[in-house]
């Protein structure tokens, strides 16, 4: 396919992705390749300890935004044996209420955040009937790249810090910012310690992996049938 070079992001995931990145990286080595990772979020890797990782964290936060490129070239396919699949080939099945991809609409729901719906963030992020509206939505647009976790932290400041910003709605954004950053705590003691995907992170907790499992009520919590109606919802 004449592919010299292969651009990605650093991704912190399960054992398998660590595992995949390890074999993609092999075989571009093998081939001649030049892989290249950025830092997609505050999640520093190869840390010695975590003593200083808010002082990383801030820095990579609060760093010049750079301008989007005006264009980005794309592969000549034109030689290719098969095209690739557009991306709503790639739908998983039905889900009426998922959430549409693109930077259009990203921003879209950014501005909407910062503008009226980020009023009374903290208090209305935790019910099931005020969290759709009241969080931010943006998820899904900082796991695939159409906002930047830089750039929706600093919006957010600005918004905060402008003079007319009423101070119920300041509280909400700082509450919405200290969010960001437990989203790369979270995600750095993953980074530092992968194999919390198979021991409990308290020790102690450890045993309840290997205690009696009721395969009748196990089966109820998979099909959304334990009485929970959150839990239940969930599944």
């Amino acid at each position: 396919y004449g592919i010299t070079q292969v651009f990605c992001h650093q991704e912190t995931g399960g054992d398998w992705t660590f595992q995949r990145d390890k074999a993609v990286i092999a075989w571009c080595h093998s081939q001649q390749i030049e892989f290249r990772e950025w830092q997609g979020f505050g999640v520093v890797r190869r840390l010695v300890n975590r003593d200083d990782w808010d002082q990383h964290w801030n820095r990579i936060i609060k760093n010049t935004r750079l301008p989007a490129p005006e264009a980005i070239r794309s592969p000549d396919t034109s030689g290719w044996p098969q095209s690739l699949p557009a991306p709503t080939q790639l739908n998983g099945g039905p889900c009426p209420d998922r959430q549409a991809g693109g930077s259009e609409r990203a921003i879209a729901l950014l501005d909407s955040f910062l503008e009226r719906r980020c009023v009374g963030y903290q208090y209305n992020m935790s019910s099931p009937l005020t969290a759709p509206r009241a969080c931010s939505r943006l998820s899904p647009h900082l796991a695939w790249g159409t906002l930047s976790l830089r750039d929706v932290y600093q919006q957010s400041k600005e918004a905060g810090d402008h003079r007319n910003t009423l101070p119920r709605k300041k509280k909400s954004l700082t509450s919405f910012r200290s969010r960001l950053h437990w989203h790369c705590h979270f995600i750095q003691k993953l980074e530092d310690e992968p194999e919390l995907e198979f021991r409990a992170m308290h020790r102690e907790l450890e045993h309840l992996k290997t205690g009696p499992n009721n395969s009748e009520r196990q089966q109820r919590w998979q099909e959304g049938q334990t009485g929970w109606p959150l839990v239940d919802a969930c599944m």
